[in-house]
């Protein structure tokens, strides 16, 4: 109904277990877990995951724990009696979304990264001459066989709009 499964590790080993497997979005652990802690659950994933969305759950109003926790980079605190189950599924869905986004962008961003390189692969392999102009007509990047000169050097037109560089007759091929 929430669209989150929910899956139990009643000791720290199964937790680390469960988290290194890659079958977790996010975790909500108690300040104490089982044979363990919470947040030595917190350190071990940040550790391997900076970005991983981590709630503790704590009855406790000892100070320290909610600090290491906040410095180890945890989500959020959820205080223990709760009065409704909303108290931990909000946040929680809340995490996982922030942090399935966070993936999503992660990936993208490789994604347009090797488009990128392959684009200038094929550019530089052309003998011609290419610019690369940005949606407001500025050139944003400038790609030359060895042999091609170039009128400008490239500090002198990159970042500026073509109508502001190129004569008058050339700006007509742009329009």
């Amino acid at each position: 109904k929430n669209g989150i499964t929910c899956v139990l590790a009643t000791d720290i080993d199964t937790a680390i277990a469960r988290f290194s497997k890659g079958e977790l979005d996010a975790a909500a652990v108690d300040v104490r877990l089982g044979s363990g802690n919470g947040l030595d659950f917190l350190e071990y994933v940040r550790r391997r995951n900076s970005d991983f969305p981590i709630l503790i759950i704590t009855a406790y109003s000892d100070i320290e724990p909610i600090v290491r926790g906040l410095r180890l980079g945890a989500q959020d605190f959820i205080f223990k009696p709760l009065e409704s189950i909303r108290m931990l599924l909000d946040p929680l869905q809340k995490a996982v979304q922030k942090y399935r986004l966070l993936k999503k962008a992660r990936f993208m961003e490789m994604e347009i990264e090797k488009s990128e390189a392959m684009l200038k692969s094929v550019l530089m392999s052309l003998n011609d001459l290419v610019f690369v102009f940005d949606a407001d007509a500025r050139f944003t990047s400038h790609y030359h066989h060895p042999s091609a000169q170039l009128y400008l050097p490239p500090e002198k037109f990159l970042g500026r709009k073509h109508s502001d560089v190129m004569p008058a007759h050339v700006n007509g091929l742009f329009e």
